[in-house]
């Protein structure tokens, strides 16, 4: 699945904040449901899903997230992540 970052995203993002940042902003509009981020992994319970899945966190989501959290500048990007097996 591509996740789209956008700039309303980084701009509601809150820094350090595993269910506010950017990332989970992005995450939560293109499944909903329950998000966890940080630099090791992602974890998504999606609405009406019994089971979560939590998937390694890809390289250019935590240099994003380092830098956010630094106050450095960022720009809106895309990402994917397999959130079902088969994706």
């Amino acid at each position: 699945m591509i996740i789209k970052v956008t700039q309303d995203h980084i701009d509601a993002g809150c820094k350090m904040n595993i269910k506010l940042c950017p990332i989970n902003r992005a995450i939560r509009d293109a499944v909903g449901g329950d998000v966890t981020v940080d630099i090791v992994s992602i974890d998504v319970f999606p609405i009406g899903e019994c089971i979560g899945v939590s998937v390694p966190t890809p390289k250019i989501v935590g240099a994003f997230l380092e830098d956010f959290d630094n106050s450095k500048k960022v720009e809106p990007f895309e990402f994917e992540i397999e959130l079902e097996a088969g994706e």
